[in-house]
């Protein structure tokens, strides 16, 4: 929309996107979206690089394994092909390993990525590690993957988050074999930061007459205008499929949305209390839970029960390595409010069947 006065519509629905991603991520300054939340975590990376001068990454293994490879590609064109990424594996139960993250933190440090909730479902509180971060001058990232999460937890801006991104897949867009998706971006109200933050940005002001309308903001940072100097090579946003969220959003508004984060976590706990039973199963931490569940399955064969299981017609869950495993060890297995109650006792049934 280069031409606000013919564009107020498509303009007002971004402003009303960012309005959404700012609170659901507790952080004051939203942009327009980014193409998904692999590439928003590599953008907000490089911002938080940009920002703190400095150009190590300290990133936790909680964080899911294809995203970090994303963040890896952008560092090595940039760090001319040996990234200054540095990764801290979670702890036995799952978690982000606060301790180990602390440990590793210094004045080199640009900053800390962190899963919440964590590639294997896991929350933790990371308001500690947060504040050590900003003592010595780092930045803190967060990565989330199921934004409902946040309808239940504190959001990451509350815990001391500098960035924030996430998927917003799940708020009204289909699978689509596996796309487009719509990245949710967030950062602090700072001049600094604004300048430095990738993507449009949609402000609110009023006309001649006094009357309220929207522009594009901080244009100068973008790529149609300062070309190879921009702060990203993002030259558009996910605007089709940010629409369909704010569209979605605004359904079901903010009771809603907490009531669909409830049902997920409600029956994921069903779930994760129905396996525990089962011979040869296992919950694979003891931590809190959102909606996925890592297992330890009979037999230890992940693939092979997942092979088993879709003989019935269901999709068990994604296999994933446990930290220092060589082989894919785990079953993850999420849970969202469109399962009923019956779909989580056939999952059952399948597995106990194996």
């Amino acid at each position: 929309p280069y031409q606000p006065e013919v564009a107020q519509g498509t303009l007002q629905v971004i402003f009303e996107f960012q309005t959404i991603v700012s609170e659901i991520l507790g952080l004051p300054v939203a942009n327009a979206s980014m193409y998904d939340a692999s590439t928003g975590l590599a953008e907000a990376v490089l911002m938080a690089r940009r920002l703190t001068r400095r150009q190590k990454v300290l990133m936790s293994g909680g964080v899911h394994p294809q995203y970090e490879e994303t963040v890896a590609t952008y560092l090595s064109e940039i760090d001319d092909g040996k990234p200054e990424l540095s990764k801290v594996e979670v702890t036995d139960q799952l978690t982000t390993d606060l301790a180990a993250l602390e440990a590793a933190l210094d004045e080199s440090v640009a900053c800390v990525v962190i899963g919440y909730p964590s590639f294997y479902g896991t929350v933790t509180d990371f308001s500690a590690l947060a504040a050590k971060a900003k003592a010595v001058g780092a930045m803190v990232v967060t990565l989330t993957l199921e934004p409902f999460a946040l309808a239940l937890l504190e959001p990451p801006g509350a815990l001391g988050a500098d960035i924030a991104v996430a998927e917003g897949q799940a708020l009204g867009l289909p699978p689509q074999y596996g796309g487009p998706g719509v990245g949710l971006f967030a950062c602090q109200n700072d001049r600094k930061a604004l300048q430095q933050l990738p993507g449009r940005l949609v402000g609110e002001t009023v006309d001649a007459d006094g009357k309220p309308g929207y522009v594009l903001t901080l244009s100068t940072r973008e790529q149609h205008i300062r070309r190879e100097r921009a702060t990203s090579n993002i030259c558009t946003n996910s605007g089709l499929c940010a629409t369909a969220l704010t569209i979605k959003m605004c359904m079901l508004g903010k009771r809603g949305f907490v009531e669909v984060g409830e049902q997920c976590l409600a029956k994921a706990e069903y779930l994760k209390a129905a396996i525990a039973k089962l011979d040869g199963y296992a919950v694979a931490t003891d931590a809190h839970t959102f909606n996925e569940i890592p297992l330890r399955v009979r037999g230890g064969d992940v693939h092979a029960v997942v092979a088993a299981v879709a003989k019935a017609g269901i999709l068990a869950g994604v296999p994933a390595r446990s930290p220092g495993s060589t082989t894919e060890d785990l079953l993850l297995v999420a849970v969202t409010e469109k399962h009923q109650k019956s779909d989580l006792d056939r999952l059952v049934a399948a597995l106990d069947a194996v």
